[in-house]
């Protein structure tokens, strides 16, 4: 017997019919005239046949990507679409009838796609603490209106693109929301949980009631007469909420994929797996099914005598009320369906073949989709033409962005690096030389700052990145930053970001703004002006887009040493104790570690192995030099210098024979301090002080004139080296001083095994 396709099933079919538009969705619009449907393809993505003849009507293109969520209207169809050069990404598209794209509608939020090396973009909210599809849009079936809901804000429009109200959330917390059109009067908008009713016209909210205390919605539908809103939720492993005239009346437990409503909301169908169950809204569960595969799709006839569903496997089945199996069909591909409102199916499938079926379930009319042009790669970014209407007022940039010069980054030696969260995929550098960030032009390379090829990567091995500016031992007092960026590519700007700095005192990163602009070049002002030597700017994840800045500016002012003991002037500071800093420019693999018992101050010391010579990592344009290290050393030294230095050590054995600790700096003298034997540090001349004949097993305290110790000189200490010989040795609590007595008042935090020192 031959299919409703009209073959065999052992009947060969030529390799083309094997790949298609990708039928995503269908809709029945222009009073059953057309079938609509959304399609995954590079080229067309919206087609429409003739529900009469089977013949194409009109292909379009909307956006830039795939088209999906399609809504019948009173004239023409609503549908979704992506643009990869906008910030706001996702777009609602209306269309005429004539497939005319009348006007679309920008997601009032910052899509938050990852790349991927098979995919341009995946969404990701789940990444960033969202409890919504970031995409909200909603329309009635008169489409008077179009309301939008991002994770920045809601605004509703007039079909006309005339504003007719808004709410900022970036201004105070950023989320999503889940939206839907009860009628032409009426937008319900779901916010954790919580279902508002706004008249749609003004903004005024109505009525709100509580779903539940926690969960996601993962769909809202509405019935056609308006009367019953089903909410879709992962409350408790799955729910379905029942809201009626504005209120909860039934909650059923069930998890699910997709859900439906009767016309006249009196049924509910949920799939979840291969189950498709449907329920009397006021008698509850009444029967399930088991597919073949999961399945998809579950629509009502019009009379709401009949339900029909397909799995991924290529299956389709029609069930009557009372769960009968009227019809199955094995279709060879995934299909999408819907009811004519004769009462006739058409199914489209991801192979791009459209059916109608009749009463008796045999072919009226089949069809296949095919696109027009044949090669699309110099037409991906190709503009569809459609006016666009969006809110252009979000972001916290400055009104005007300031001047590149003066730049503080230009003015102080810094460090400027990509930091990546993993290396699967390679450790990405930059692909420029990182000193045209600060270079004083606004031009911007002809190539992004990261290799695509490491792009691709980051959304399964590196999503979370900066780009850090370090100026190492120099505080600086920050105002503002401005970006300067390539404005022939917006599909790179960076829109959504973070401005960190590193708290040195207490170790952590701290956020001092969040970035948020729509421009090529813009400014943001601190609320308060930020002192510190290590900046971050967290990219969007995956550094979706790449980077393509001409310029990255620092205004404000320089400040001196970045220590903060230094920069708070105290009289004793603290080069080691319990910091964990310290490991980032101290070559902790080449023979030294943190012990993290037994130390004689706090909870862990610097264990120094056998042998071992150790010193900075070379780290240009500093050399070797420890971070926040630049300590001036007085005969009489004023707040913010020094002059004493103490340190407490212990031999790991009696087999130690020596301890070495030696400071230097620029153009002062390299200061060696050791216990036992004589340790050479570094080939050149150096002052030396024996502390002790020999190092002992007990923690002893070493306190010295480092004045004396210079010559009487006027020095600095930038970086430090250590040694031991014979065994190993231990290190802990560095201080420096103004004077002995305030070294002799530094408390000791004794812990573990320590003994009391000896002084």
């Amino acid at each position: 017997a031959k299919g409703v396709l009209g073959k065999d099933a052992g009947d060969a079919a030529s390799a083309d019919s094997a790949f298609g538009p990708h039928v995503r969705d269908l809709v029945i619009a222009d009073g059953g005239k057309q079938a609509v449907m959304t399609t995954m393809n590079w080229d067309h993505n919206l087609y429409a046949i003739d529900a009469a003849t089977g013949a194409v009507s009109w292909r379009q293109r909307a956006g830039h990507y795939f088209t999906f969520s399609p809504q019948a209207l009173a004239s023409g169809v609503a549908v979704q679409g992506f643009d990869l050069e906008s910030g706001e990404g996702y777009h609602l598209y209306l269309a005429g009838t004539d497939g005319r794209l009348e006007r679309r509608f920008g997601l009032y939020g910052i899509p938050k796609r990852l790349p991927h090396r098979f995919v341009p973009g995946i969404v990701s909210e789940d990444q960033h603490g969202l409890d919504n599809r970031i995409a909200g849009f909603a329309v009635p079936a008169d489409g008077s209106w179009v309301a939008t809901a991002g994770d920045l804000g809601l605004a509703v429009w007039s079909r006309e693109g005339k504003p007719l109200w808004q709410q900022d959330w970036f201004k105070t917390r950023r989320h999503a929301a889940a939206l839907a059109a009860i009628d032409a009067k009426t937008l319900l908008v779901i916010e954790s949980m919580n279902a508002s009713f706004y008249d749609a016209a003004t903004g005024k909210k109505r009525s709100e009631v509580r779903l539940a205390a926690a969960g996601k919605i993962r769909k809202i539908v509405v019935s056609a007469d308006g009367s019953t809103v089903a909410v879709l939720s992962t409350t408790d492993s799955g729910r379905v909420h029942i809201l009626r005239k504005n209120a909860v009346v039934r909650v059923f437990p069930t998890a699910g994929e997709d859900v439906a409503l009767s016309r006249d909301g009196s049924l509910l169908a949920v799939v979840d797996g291969n189950q498709l169950k449907l329920c009397a809204i006021d008698q509850g569960l009444q029967w399930s099914f088991a597919g073949d595969d999961a399945l998809r799709f579950p629509r009502f006839s019009p009379d709401g005598k009949r339900i029909v569903v397909t799995s991924d496997l290529g299956a389709a089945y029609v069930l009557d009320r009372d769960g009968a199996l009227l019809w199955e069909e094995d279709l060879g591909a995934r299909n999408v369906p819907a009811w004519l409102p004769d009462g006739d199916l058409v199914l489209a499938s991801w192979m791009g073949a459209v059916v109608r079926l009749g009463a008796d379930y045999q072919p009226k009319w089949q069809s296949r989709l095919t696109p027009e042009a044949t090669d699309m790669r110099d037409r991906l970014l190709e503009d569809d033409g459609a006016p666009t209407v969006k809110i252009a007022s979000w972001g916290n940039a400055a009104v005007k962005p300031l001047p590149i010069t003066p730049n503080l980054i230009a003015e102080n030696p810094v460090i400027c690096s990509f930091v990546q969260s993993g290396s699967w995929g390679g450790n990405a550098a930059f692909a420029n030389d990182v000193k045209l960030l600060w270079d004083g032009s606004p031009e911007a390379p002809p190539q992004p700052w990261i290799g695509w090829n490491f792009v691709g990567f980051f959304a399964e091995t590196s999503p979370v990145n900066y780009l850090q500016i370090d100026a190492f031992r120099k505080q600086l007092r920050v105002t503002a930053v401005t970006f300067v960026e390539d404005a022939a590519h917006p599909e790179s700007w960076l829109r959504d970001a973070t401005f960190d700095w590193w708290d040195a005192a207490a170790e952590r990163w701290v956020t001092a703004t969040a970035i948020l602009a729509d421009a090529p070049v813009h400014t943001h002002v601190f609320a308060e002006p930020i002192e510190a030597a290590r900046f971050r700017v967290m990219l969007p994840w995956g550094v979706v887009g790449n980077l393509r800045f001409g310029e990255l500016v620092l205004h404000g002012t320089s400040l001196g040493g970045s220590h903060p003991d230094v920069a708070a002037k105290r009289p004793v500071a603290v080069l080691f104790d319990e910091q964990d800093d310290i490991k980032r420019s101290l070559r902790m693999d080449n023979g030294v570690s943190f012990k993290l018992d037994a130390a004689y101050s706090g909870g862990r010391c610097l264990a120094i192995a056998a042998g071992s010579r150790v010193g900075a990592a070379w780290l240009p344009p500093f050399g070797h030099r420890l971070a926040n290290w630049d300590f001036e050393i007085a005969e009489s030294p004023q707040p913010g210098q020094y002059r004493w230095l103490q340190f407490a050590c212990k031999a790991a054995s009696a087999n130690t024979k020596a301890v070495a600790l030696m400071f230097s700096g620029d153009q002062s003298a390299n200061l060696l301090v050791h216990l036992g034997e004589r340790i050479v540090l570094v080939d050149g001349g150096v002052q030396e002080k024996q502390a002790a004949a020999t190092p002992t097993t007990d923690w002893t305290v070493v306190r010295v004139d480092l004045w004396e110790l210079s010559g009487r000189k006027p020095g600095r200490i930038q970086t430090m080296s250590l040694g031991a010989d014979g065994d190993g040795a231990f290190v802990d609590q560095i201080l420096l001083g103004r004077s002995e007595k305030e070294l002799k008042a530094t408390a000791v935090v004794t812990a573990g095994d320590a003994k009391p020192a000896k002084r």
